[in-house]
């Protein structure tokens, strides 16, 4: 068999099912269905809880230790990660050395994090 006679006997299975479900929901089925659902509606007064409500004012003691308070903040932070002008000269360094250079010292530990989540 065809591929495509497969599709089109597919299709025109399709349209039959689907032409003879409208059919029967015109013809045959005789439920009456509500288009528009109405859900009944409940008026509720919170006046009182309003005249209740007192706003409190609620603070957060700032760390004199936080990094984002700091003035070393503004400045970049080296995480053991490679520049962008390093990448280059990484990657020529894994092409020369193969599994000795420290590139793949860096991907082999990924793999092994990989492997353990």
């Amino acid at each position: 068999m065809d591929f495509s006679t497969v599709m089109m006997f597919l299709c025109v299975a399709y349209i039959l099912v689907y032409a003879g479900m409208i059919l029967y929901d015109l013809f045959f089925s005789k439920e009456i269905v509500d288009a528009s659902p109405r859900m009944e509606e409940e008026e509720i007064d919170i006046s009182d809880e309003v005249l209740a409500f007192h706003p409190i004012e609620v603070s957060k003691e700032v760390s004199q230790m936080s990094a984002y308070s700091s003035p070393a903040a503004d400045v970049a932070q080296m995480t053991g990660g490679i520049d962008f002008k390093g990448v280059k000269i990484a990657l020529e360094d894994l092409a020369a050395k193969g599994e000795k250079s420290g590139f793949a010292e860096v991907m082999d530990c990924w793999r092994i994090h990989d492997q353990a989540a």
